[in-house]
C-alpha cells in the first residue's frame, strides 16, 4: 500500500483476532473517522454491504460516529424491491435512518451511451454525494474489500490503464471511505457465518456478461486455480 498514512493510537478492542477488531485497525490506521461525524452507508443487501453495516454499527459508539443508510435500487432485476425492502428493515431494526433512491438505470444507461454496469456505478455516487450534502454528512462509507482490489486491478490491466490506475482502489479518496478495504471475501463470508447475519443474493453477480463479471467469474477462478498463492 503506497498511501500515506498516520497511525492514532485510540484504544482498540480486547478480541484482537475478530473481523470487527480487523476492520477497527484499518478504520484507525487511515484515520477514516473523527468522533461526531455522520457517515452515509451505502447497503446493497449484499454480503459485503451487510458486513459493513453490522460491523460499522458495533463499532460506532467506541469510535464516537454515527450513520444513515443509503441503497439504491437499480431496478435491473425483478428481486430489486425484495432487496430494497431487505435493506430498510435491517435499517428499521437497528434505528438508522433510510434513504432509497428508485434509479432507471438501463435508460440512464442508453441515455449516456454507458455499460449498465457503469451506469449504476455513476448513479450510485451521485445519490451518495447528493446525501451528503442534504445531510451535512462527512464520510460516504462502501465495501470494497481486498479480493475487489485484485479484480480491480487485473480489469484497468486488461482494459488498458496508466500506472496509477493499476494502484487499484484507494482505501481512501476525499469524502469516501472503505472500511472493508484490508478484509479478504472469505472473512467476511466467515463473519456473516458465524453471527448468523442474514443477506440477500444477487444471482447475476455470477453470470459473466459484465468485464467485472467476467475478471471475478472466469479470469480469476482459473488463476486462483492453476496459482493457489497468486
Amino acid at each position: 500500500f503506497t498511501e500515506p498514512v498516520q497511525f492514532s493510537l485510540k484504544k482498540m478492542p480486547v478480541n484482537t483476532h475478530s473481523f470487527e477488531s480487523h476492520v477497527f485497525t484499518t478504520m484507525n490506521w487511515f484515520q477514516m473517522t473523527k468522533p461526531g461525524e455522520k457517515i452515509v452507508v451505502g447497503v446493497s443487501g449484499g454480503p459485503d454491504s451487510v458486513a459493513l453495516f453490522h460491523v460499522l454499527n458495533s463499532l460506532a459508539p467506541q469510535m464516537g460516529f454515527n450513520f444513515v443508510v443509503a441503497h439504491v435500487n437499480h431496478n435491473l432485476r425483478p428481486q430489486s424491491l425484495n432487496d430494497k425492502n431487505f435493506v430498510a428493515n435491517l435499517a428499521a431494526k437497528h434505528d438508522k435512518d433510510f434513504f432509497c433512491l428508485d434509479a432507471d438505470v438501463v435508460a440512464f444507461a442508453k441515455e449516456q451511451h454507458l455499460s449498465r454496469e457503469e451506469a449504476g456505478r455513476r448513479v450510485r455516487y451521485s445519490f451518495f454525494e447528493e446525501l451528503l450534502t442534504r445531510l451535512n454528512a462527512h464520510k460516504i462509507a462502501t465495501a470494497h474489500h481486498v479480493d475487489d482490489q485484485i479484480e480491480t486491478f487485473f480489469l484497468r490491466l486488461f482494459q488498458g490503464t496508466t500506472s496509477t490506475g493499476l494502484k487499484g482502489i484507494p482505501a481512501q479518496r476525499g469524502a469516501i471511505i472503505r472500511p472493508l478495504i484490508h478484509a479478504h471475501r472469505s472473512q467476511i463470508l466467515q463473519y456473516l457465518e458465524d453471527n448468523n447475519i442474514e443477506c440477500v443474493t444477487d444471482e447475476t453477480n455470477f453470470i459473466p456478461d459484465t468485464d467485472r463479471n467476467f475478471v471475478r467469474n472466469v479470469i480469476m477462478k482459473s488463476v486462483s486455480e492453476r496459482f493457489p498463492n497468486y
